[in-house]
């Protein structure tokens, strides 16, 4: 006993050690690199906690990078197939829009997103907007319904939702359902209850072994209907984004339907999610990539850029600073959370000082 008095302090120096050095070795954020490090020193054992809660990198990269071989394979001779495409049509975007284009040869050149222009965009800016587009494309499904949703909440919209994805998957389309584990706990206590005809996955279970991913969640909102249709944006399944009569507060956010060949990045995306769960894994043959669509009228250039807890990069970020960058005229920005890093925050004061109009729209209290 003796001797764990007098050398009680080695256990903790060498977690101490191997916490500090993990910081170190990460290579993150210089910011967050030291901000750790003062926890750690300064908050001896409430700093391990918080740093066990909150500040491991994720490190279910074996589940979340997990992609089979033969998928994987199909998916890059996907884009060998369209590159010739993509290269023509990348020359058309660089006539049109100049030095924006910089972002879709980004995208291009870290093969992070099909693009083309044949694709059309309807923009929404509440529930009210986006809910009878989506509830009329999703009774219209003939084939396949892919939905994924941070916050599907058991209301007026989400029984609905519910029922017609019931009534789809009796009929014969194939239907498929992720949920946040975190933000739709209670539709995914009652899908457990009461088994659907289709399958569904929660995203990321939260319990005490998995305390220290539990911050990392799946914050899409993605819906693919018919390798054909999709919608992806800001707008969860709840009947608070509905703005009624003599509603004290309005809700605004941001959402878009897609209809043409840039939905093969949303399908993606979502069998990608779809991989990162238990759930058995679906082939994603031809049957749910479609690059042969006919021609859209409106013809919008559309590309998607992702990325996850699994990713190798901070794609999104890198997409937003270089758009930022190369804007000329004005900058909008709608977001509920804003919380800039350094890059963007300089990127944007650069953006001002060089006389480009940014309008940042946040919540009341963010």
């Amino acid at each position: 006993w003796q001797w764990l008095l007098n050398w009680y302090w080695l256990p903790l120096f060498i977690l101490y050690f191997g916490i500090i050095s993990t910081i170190l070795i990460e290579n993150r954020n210089p910011t967050k690199t030291i901000s750790w490090v003062m926890v750690i020193v300064f908050l001896p054992g409430l700093g391990v906690i918080l740093f066990y809660l909150f500040g491991q990198k994720f490190r279910k990269l074996k589940r979340l990078q997990h992609i089979n071989r033969e998928q994987n394979t199909k998916l890059l001779a996907a884009w060998q197939e369209n590159l010739n495409r993509m290269d023509e049509q990348l020359e058309t975007i660089h006539e049109k829009i100049g030095t924006l284009s910089r972002v879709f040869d980004y995208l291009k050149n870290q093969k992070l997103s099909f693009f083309s222009l044949n694709n059309r965009v309807e923009l929404f800016i509440n529930g009210e907007e986006k809910f009878p587009v989506l509830l009329k494309r999703l009774r219209e499904a003939k084939h396949s319904i892919h939905m994924e949703y941070y916050i599907f909440e058991l209301d007026h919209i989400g029984t609905q939702v519910l029922e017609i994805l019931e009534q789809k998957a009796k009929s014969g389309v194939k239907v498929r359902l992720i949920l946040d584990s975190f933000g739709s706990p209670d539709v995914i206590k009652y899908l457990r209850k009461n088994p659907p005809s289709y399958p569904f996955v929660a995203f990321l279970p939260v319990n005490f072994t998995s305390l220290a991913n539990s911050n990392y969640r799946n914050h899409r909102k993605i819906v693919v209907i018919d390798c054909h249709y999709g919608f992806v944006g800001g707008i969860n399944i709840s009947d608070r984004y509905i703005n009624r009569p003599n509603q004290k507060d309005y809700w605004r956010d941001t959402a878009m339907a897609v209809e043409g060949i840039a939905v093969n990045n949303l399908q993606i995306q979502f069998w990608n999610s779809w991989n990162q769960t238990d759930a058995e894994p679906f082939v994603l043959s031809e049957e749910y990539l479609n690059f042969n669509i006919a021609q859209i009228p409106e013809r919008a250039a559309v590309a998607f850029s992702s990325s996850d807890p699994g990713s190798v990069g901070p794609f999104n970020m890198e997409a937003i600073i270089l758009a930022i960058n190369d804007a000329k005229e004005s900058i909008q920005l709608c977001t509920p959370y804003f919380i800039p890093s350094e890059q963007l925050s300089t990127a944007l004061e650069i953006a001002v000082s060089s006389g480009v109009k940014v309008e940042l729209m946040l919540p009341e209290r963010s």
